[in-house]
């Protein structure tokens, strides 16, 4: 028992990643810088905190994560669980998390059609990735009951809400002549 709240039970963990790209695009497909180097740093921690008599349970966390290209963010989780009778439970939670942008949606470039320009010239109609594209957002919010039915069969009802921010979109901007 850690300062008289009850049992804790603590997990945690962490990654380290780093991948390298080496692309040669063509005139209809490419990325852009052809090579590149990227780094994520991950940390993640959990404590499920016993309340009262095996009964109630609240269970925190959290994760942070650091990208290259988007810096670092904080994905936070809390859950509480009540196991009213032996055979039928409670629970609810609240949890954000992100997804950040890949390479392909920051600094791709696809040629879809050519056409001739004045002067003997072609141009491209394309579709160009956005480098200060930012990372999207949801927030969740999930409640449920639990109960046991017989020796082998167990029934959840959930309801779920989760609420978007910053989401991608294709956005039109002025064509350019390439």
């Amino acid at each position: 028992r850690v300062g008289g709240l009850g049992r804790h039970d603590l997990v945690w963990g962490g990654e380290a990643r780093y991948t390298h790209d080496d692309t040669r695009g063509n005139l209809f497909i490419s990325v852009s810088p052809e090579r590149y180097d990227h780094r994520l740093l991950s940390a993640f921690a959990q404590d499920e905190i016993e309340l009262a008599d095996e009964r109630l349970h609240l269970t925190l966390g959290g994760k942070v994560e650091h990208r290259d290209y988007t810096g670092a963010s904080f994905q936070p989780t809390a859950r509480l669980h009540w196991r009213v009778t032996p055979r039928h439970a409670l629970w609810t939670a609240v949890s954000r998390a992100q997804r950040a942008p890949d390479r392909i949606e920051r600094s791709m470039r696809l040629a879809i059609a050519g056409f001739p320009m004045p002067g003997g010239m072609w141009g491209v109609v394309g579709i160009q990735g956005n480098p200060a594209i930012e990372s999207e957002w949801m927030t969740a919010y999930e409640a449920g009951y639990r109960t046991v039915v017989g020796d082998a069969i167990t029934v959840d009802v959930a309801a779920y809400v989760s609420r978007y921010s910053n989401l991608m979109a294709n956005v039109e901007r002025a064509p350019r002549v390439e």
